[in-house]
């Protein structure tokens, strides 16, 4: 079957540094980077995956949105929010002691996404 604009397939990768028990069955973690992967035929450019993306808004909440270089999404000192391809959306969320370099540690971060 093939997926229509409203389906979605998700797949997530995290890194972290430091992981911490807060009680029975709770942790918290710091100083890592998630990267996301979304499919659905409403991700046609980074416009439009923007627009279509219910978490938009707060990825890049306070923070001074920049346009990639080569026009496929956008990024900030601690996200970003791209479409490689039409169909395909990566975010990438980076907590800021993974990342001091801030937005130019975050644009490394999406440069060095290649496709399987």
């Amino acid at each position: 079957m093939a997926r229509g604009e409203g389906e979605l397939d998700f797949h997530s990768r995290q890194w972290i540094t430091e992981v911490e028990r807060c009680g029975e069955d709770d942790y918290s973690w710091t100083g890592g980077i998630s990267v996301d992967s979304r499919r659905s035929g409403a991700y046609t450019d980074g416009r439009a995956a923007f627009d279509a993306f219910p978490g938009a808004d707060g990825l890049f909440f306070g923070e001074e949105v920049r346009e990639l270089p080569d026009g496929t999404g956008f990024y900030t000192g601690d996200a970003a929010l791209f479409v490689p391809e039409p169909g395909t959306m990566i975010t990438i969320e980076v907590d800021p002691e993974a990342a001091p370099g801030g937005a130019e540690d975050v644009l490394s971060v999406v440069e060095g996404i290649e496709r399987a």
